[in-house]
């Protein structure tokens, strides 16, 4: 015969696990941050995780390391698959959201595999690029 508690458990954490699903966060929503010389940079990307040959889109915030250091108006970003030497075939589109915050468009990672989102900071003279490592 049966105990109350074996009768209790597996129904029980069935309805917790259901009712807490909802409140609880994968790895892959967190934002993503990386740094450069001069500057960090965190990216969120919708939907996360990101999907393959489904178009997504970024926000991310550049925020200066040393206080007092303004942020270039020069930001540029893209994508490429260093394993096989090429990028996207799509050209993201950058909005500026203020604030130190961007917002892209157009992104879309055409295969699986080992991608890297850049976010290229600076001017022509000495841009600094922040590294997104994504695997597909």
């Amino acid at each position: 015969m049966k105990t109350l508690t074996q009768i209790y458990t597996v129904p029980l954490l069935l309805i917790l696990s259901v009712a807490t699903a909802g409140c609880m966060k994968s790895a892959a929503d967190k934002p993503r941050q990386a740094t450069t010389k001069n500057f960090t940079v965190t990216l969120q990307t919708s939907p996360d995780p990101i999907p393959v040959n489904e178009h997504f889109t970024m926000e991310f915030t550049v925020t200066a390391i040393a206080s007092g250091m303004k942020i270039p108006e020069q930001i540029v970003v893209n994508a490429d698959m260093p394993s096989h030497g090429h990028g996207m075939n799509t050209k993201p589109r950058l909005t500026a959201l203020g604030n130190n915050r961007w917002k892209v468009e157009g992104m879309l990672f055409h295969m699986p595999g080992a991608w890297e989102i850049y976010v290229y900071i600076g001017s022509n003279a000495a841009m600094e690029r922040a590294a997104f490592p994504v695997n597909l």
